[in-house]
């Protein structure tokens, strides 16, 4: 009988086979395959092909086989894939949770991998720790070469901190009396969370918002001021409290001991060699009129710094009725009985005036300065109309000043022409009624030439004095008037009180 049949393989196991790569030393192990024929019992089995389990890769095994009578098996081949499909391990260094006191820094303690096929294995560390108190997560990942990621997390808790570092509201000397004084900003650090904020007596603003005096928080890099009113007497301090969490800040503020408010006259020299004689000033606060009616020149001062007993301030000064600059000047006050103003201008506006503090006429008969018969007519309300009229004219107005001069004379220095009368309605403050001073705010105008009253108009402010009363004082005086244009009345003008 002749054999022409040749062996048949039977594989066992899958093909392809897959094979998770190991790095132990250890050999593939062939799970082989089954032969038969149809004669033979045995028959000869060839293997051939290598196989790393130690390195991933597609392996191919081949079989052949020869039965007795020569016959070939068609070889059969068994494709091997060794795979890396196991991820690194990661080993942190260090706790899995660290506490970290307020006030410290974290310091990474990082982590190790290890792979099982690529050995060491680097560790990608992600997240931060910021000063913040809270708690944070690192994250670390290591990846090997076939791309198996593995992570581990690590949690740092940072505790709060709630004492800011210390810090300082720093008091105000020589401040104008009944303002809003406003601190220096500080800005908080020294904290790692938000802290309450609170306040007595005042009110802050947190990076230049509203203020409030509403309890609320504050976080570390931001920056507070606070606000206070001065007090309304001189030389006296007003105190506000600023808490910042647990830690606590006075803010003081004292007002200055300089008073220059009252009745001044003196001389001055401006304009290279113009000499002022007979300057007759009016003082409230910050606020300053000086007058000549020779030169017809008037200056309108607002003092915008105190030092002790030097100022700084700024000046419109006025020529014929009308604005001719505004300076810069700065000066010196010996409490209400000096003021010495130097002008840092041009022309009127260049020069130095010397105010001595006015007496009742400059003799010092009344040390009240006829505040007697002007104070309590101008803070009732029964008896509380002045006028000053330059002829026959008459007029009553309760709760006005009406200034009256015929049509040929001349009831005020620096305009075009002089008015009949007017009316300036709203004597709204006594401001220093011990010293005689007054202010007046143009709320409106009116009387019979109504016109005339623009002169003067509704905004401006005025300082108004009655000085050299007699003894009645109900049929004469002298009035001061000024107001904030430039325009001031005559001097001669004899004033009457009346009730309306």
């Amino acid at each position: 009988m002749v054999d022409d049949v040749a062996p048949v393989f039977f594989i066992n196991g899958d093909n392809p086979l897959t094979v998770e790569a190991i790095n132990t030393g250890d050999a593939y192990v062939e799970t082989g395959v089954s032969v038969t024929d149809n004669i033979d019992e045995a028959i000869t089995l060839d293997v051939s092909g290598t196989v790393n389990i130690s390195v991933p890769g597609i392996y191919t095994v081949t079989y052949t086989a020869t039965d007795t009578a020569g016959n070939n098996a068609t070889p059969l081949e068994r494709t091997v894939k060794v795979i890396d499909s196991t991820a690194p391990v990661i080993t942190l260094i260090g706790e899995e949770i660290i506490n970290v006191p307020a006030g410290e820094e974290y310091s990474e303690e990082n982590a190790t991998a290890l792979d099982d096929i690529d050995g060491d294995v680097a560790v990608i560390i992600t997240g931060s720790v910021e000063v913040v108190a809270k708690t944070y997560t690192i994250t670390y990942t290591a990846t090997d070469k076939a791309n198996n990621s593995a992570t581990l997390t690590r949690s740092v808790i940072i505790s709060a901190d709630n004492t800011p570092d210390v810090f300082e509201l720093t008091a105000i000397d020589n401040a104008f009396l009944s303002t809003d004084i406003v601190s220096n900003e500080v800005t908080v650090a020294g904290v790692n969370t938000a802290i309450t904020v609170s306040i007595i007596d005042g009110e802050y603003s947190i990076d230049d918002g509203v203020y409030t005096s509403v309890e609320g928080t504050i976080t570390a890099g931001q920056k507070i001021k606070v606000k206070n009113t001065s007090a309304n007497a001189l030389s006296t301090p007003t105190n506000i409290s600023l808490t910042l969490g647990s830690l606590s800040e006075t803010f003081t503020v004292t007002t200055r001991s300089a008073e220059p408010s009252g009745i001044f006259t003196g001389d001055g020299m401006v304009n290279g060699s113009t000499a002022l004689n007979d300057v007759k000033g009016m003082i409230y606060q910050e606020h300053f009129i000086f007058f000549n009616e020779a030169m017809n020149v008037l200056y309108d001062g607002t003092i915008t710094d105190y030092d002790a007993t030097t100022f700084t301030a700024s000046v419109d000064v006025y020529k014929d009725g009308v604005i001719d600059s505004t300076v810069t000047a700065t000066g010196t006050i010996d409490n209400q009985v000096t003021i010495a103003l130097t002008l840092a201008g041009t022309g009127y506006g260049a020069g130095t005036i010397d105010m001595t503090y006015f007496r009742d006429g400059g003799g010092g008969g009344d040390p009240y300065y006829d505040r007697d018969a002007t104070q309590t007519r101008f803070s009732s309300a029964a008896v509380s109309s002045w006028y000053a009229p330059l002829g026959a004219n008459t007029r009553f107005q309760n709760h006005d000043l009406a200034i009256f001069g015929p049509a040929s004379g001349d009831a005020f220095t620096g305009i075009a022409f002089s008015p009949h009368y007017c009316d300036y309605i709203g004597i709204t403050s006594i401001p220093d009624g011990m010293n005689n001073l007054y202010q007046i705010n143009f709320d409106s105008t009116q009387g019979g030439f109504s016109s005339n009253c623009e002169q003067i108009s509704t905004g401006f402010t005025g300082l108004i004095t009655i000085v050299d009363g007699g003894v009645e004082r109900f049929t004469d005086g002298t009035m001061w008037f000024a107001a904030t244009n430039g325009q001031y009345s005559t001097f001669g003008v004899p004033v009457y009180f009346k009730a309306p």
